[in-house]
């Protein structure tokens, strides 16, 4: 999502197209569709065949309609990013796995993404004495939640026009209330106190979705001239990975005897150790070199001098 954005909209408007093609409305149509479309196990293959349906059709509507760019040029930078000399895959990944900022970001991401606390929330609940459906409301409002990117999105973009800094500054915002979410959801796994626990599962789903896009725009600033479609596909890469060893270690660290009625109250708190690390490194370690957006300026004094 990250290199059609670039393609298609100029520097200070990336963030929005970035946050749609993130999933956020794909997480609401799958909490909305799968409680009612399966309610049986012998209605998994019916669900299947929809969701292949599904897919076939999009697949083919993005064929029909996919192009590379606009016919016109959304900015002076993408004349200026032609020119840019594009580094191998080889060099940039090299370039990734040694630069501490990439790597800051990556960490971020692999939290912001929170994959691994839906997966885990029908067995956490059950585990404090909720069934299936207080389940399902709370992957619901989770994914209710998500859709914050896509308000958040256009905001950072507005606020970019004034200073460049702000996606920046709206991502720490964003993972300081990740922490603070998760801190006070530990706080509140226990029998009856059901409302809360919804309450701070749908903030999670907000201050994490919100991160979502200022990280891979960054991510894909920071790495410039690197490929977009690499780097976003390198901090969806750690995301899937980071999620499926966060599901793993949680089982490694749960508890056969739950403390105060939470098994998972280990890696609950290990989790937010991570979310503080996280903001600490964002905020005091981070430096944003805005590389693109550089190229963008300089696009613009080369534009502005040949009138």
């Amino acid at each position: 999502c990250t290199a059609l954005s670039g393609s298609w909209f100029s520097i200070d408007s990336r963030n929005f197209p970035t946050a749609v093609g993130s999933g956020g409305a794909g997480a609401i149509a799958t909490a909305a569709f799968n409680p009612y479309a399966v309610t049986a196990a012998r209605q998994l293959p019916f669900e299947f065949f929809l969701i292949a349906l599904v897919t076939t059709v999009a697949f083919l509507w993005f064929v029909l309609i996919y192009r590379d760019s606009p016919p016109t040029p959304p900015s002076a930078e993408e004349p200026s990013a032609e020119r840019t000399l594009r580094v191998s895959t080889n060099e940039s990944l090299k370039a990734m796995a040694t630069d501490f900022n990439v790597i800051i970001l990556l960490f971020c991401f692999a939290l912001d993404g929170y994959g691994f606390g839906l997966i885990l929330v029908t067995s956490i609940l059950t585990d404090i004495g909720y069934g299936q459906h207080e389940a399902d409301l709370v992957i619901a409002a989770a994914s209710i939640g998500s859709l914050s990117s896509m308000v958040f999105a256009p905001v950072a973009d507005r606020l970019k026009r004034r200073d460049e800094r702000w996606p920046v500054w709206l991502m720490q915002i964003c993972q300081g209330l990740s922490f603070l979410s998760t801190l006070a959801l530990s706080l509140v796994l226990r029998p009856g106190m059901f409302y809360l626990i919804l309450f701070f599962f749908f903030l999670i789903g907000v201050t994490t979705s919100a991160a979502a896009p200022f990280l891979l725009e960054l991510i894909a600033e920071i790495t410039y001239p690197a490929p977009e479609s690499l780097s976003a596909g390198v901090a969806l890469t750690v995301f899937g990975l980071a999620t499926f060893g966060f599901v793993q270690l949680s089982q490694v660290m749960k508890d056969d005897v739950p403390k105060g009625g939470n098994a998972y109250n280990s890696f609950f708190w290990l989790q937010n150790v991570l979310f503080l690390l996280s903001v600490f490194l964002l905020t005091f370690v981070f430096k944003a070199d805005l590389k693109r957006t550089d190229c963008a300026h300089q696009a613009d004094k080369e534009e502005e001098h040949s009138l």
